[in-house]
């Protein structure tokens, strides 16, 4: 079977859970392979599954980065990205970003493990106009728009 970490889950910021030894976890491996997390108190078991590209917009009430599915219009944002999709990330945050976000790899930016790349102070701005850029491993730097109807 696979293995699961007993950890346990404290109340942090505005509804939000935190790790209570957050520090035992190595933080690289959850960007790389499968994590699997089981709370020692209500014996609810959390997966997380590793991508290519991952979303982490800054909570306005709380500040710190939190992994989401997609970016927010106009939010800043870390962007992480394996090597292997920096050109296709760059060429599309350089259509729907704002500029001066900063690019670090690993070596630059503390934690950043080898093979990943970080974009810093990213705020999209506008959702891409042709979708054969945004490839499914990118879509997370494509926003949901909300649609009214009237």
């Amino acid at each position: 079977g696979r293995s699961v970490a007993e950890v346990r889950f404290v109340p942090a910021w505005s509804g939000w859970l935190a790790l209570e030894n957050a520090d035992s976890i190595e933080k690289a491996s959850l960007l790389t392979r499968e994590a699997r997390l089981r709370d020692l108190d209500s014996g609810a078991e959390f997966v997380h599954h590793p991508r290519g590209l991952y979303v982490f917009p800054k909570d306005e009430l709380s500040q710190p980065y939190v992994e989401r599915d997609r970016v927010s219009l106009g939010a800043d944002s870390l962007i992480l990205t394996l090597e292997r999709l920096k050109s296709e990330t760059s060429s599309l945050l350089g259509v729907v970003a704002r500029p001066g976000y900063k690019e670090y790899s690993a070596g630059q930016l503390e934690g950043l493990p080898e093979n990943w790349i970080a974009y810093a102070g990213v705020q999209v701005m506008t959702v891409p106009k042709s979708t054969e850029q945004s490839q499914k491993e990118l879509s997370a730097l494509v926003p949901a728009v909300v649609t009214q109807l009237s």
